[in-house]
């Protein structure tokens, strides 16, 4: 979908960034969707095959559904048409660590006429939606590339992404972990808390068994609650629901100033956290 810009800046991202269909249009944001495969079927990311039947699809599926980066077509058809308006364009993607989508971005960036600065979040998910956001507001007062993408890492350094794996299967599947690891963690019931920090999978902590798992959650969710600083929540999951929307009542409950958006994560999630994985994102 090819979007406008409010501004001097126009800003492209692609489907892995948790934005609602009303933020997309408001901020006339361009989003360029993933590849994805599911039980032999192809098509783009939300267009073809929706985010719920991609999570369906993790439990019926005999195969693990896939999913790729959008081909360099797919951008240098959105660099060129924005790129009409000679305006700049900022391009904000996912980190190279879970796609080469950037990596692609990039090289569409060298093949076209627009004005093109790409840019890695490092973050994906709604800490990637809160960098667009963050970027969007900041263009409607500049058209300084340089200028907002330095605001713009102020920012990455505030938010904070925490996801919680209940098995390391689809890690083990995806190429994250050995097999010899996932087995051993399959026997003992590992849960993993992981981070992204600087655009890298950090474990920040390790649990045997829900209980303790669970405390974990908590002790993210009471940090939240009692830090006036937090603002925005972002809950995002991949089946299994009811353990997400308790932590939303919640913080609603104990902080109804904080805005929260929570919905499924994107496919590419998905694929790597697998069944009743979740994130809270907060900035």
């Amino acid at each position: 979908m090819i979007q406008g810009a409010l501004g001097m800046l126009r800003i492209v991202t692609d489907s892995t960034a948790q934005l609602s269909r009303e933020e997309i249009i408001a901020n006339n944001i361009t989003v360029i969707p993933l590849q994805l495969e599911v039980d032999g079927k192809t098509g783009l990311d939300g267009k073809d095959i929706s985010r719920r039947e991609f999570s369906e699809s993790l439990a019926d599926s005999t195969e693990i559904p896939r999913t790729s980066q959008p081909a360099i077509g797919q951008f240098l058809n959105v660099y060129n048409t924005l790129g009409k308006y000679n305006d700049p364009i900022l391009s904000i993607h996912i980190t190279k660590t879970l796609s080469g989508t950037v990596e692609t971005a990039r090289m569409a960036a060298k093949q076209t006429r627009a004005q093109v600065t790409v840019l890695d979040s490092g973050f994906t998910d709604r800490a990637l939606g809160f960098v667009l956001l963050k970027a969007v507001e900041l263009g409607r007062n500049t058209d300084d590339v340089e200028k907002v993408v330095a605001e713009l890492k102020k920012i990455d350094k505030k938010i904070k992404l925490y996801c919680f794996i209940n098995n390391i299967d689809y890690l083990v599947k995806n190429g994250r972990a050995s097999r010899a690891t996932g087995f051993i963690a399959s026997a003992i019931r590992l849960k993993l808390l992981v981070t992204l920090e600087e655009g890298n999978f950090k474990v920040k902590g390790k649990s045997h068994g829900q209980k303790r798992f669970d405390l974990k959650v908590a002790k993210i969710v009471k940090n939240i609650i009692e830090d006036k600083s937090i603002k925005q929540v972002g809950l995002s999951y991949v089946d299994g629901e009811e353990a997400v929307f308790k932590i939303r009542e919640e913080i609603k409950r104990r902080r109804p100033d904080i805005s929260i958006f929570c919905n499924l994560t994107s496919p590419i999630i998905m694929a790597h956290v697998g069944h009743n994985g979740f994130a809270i994102i907060y900035v």
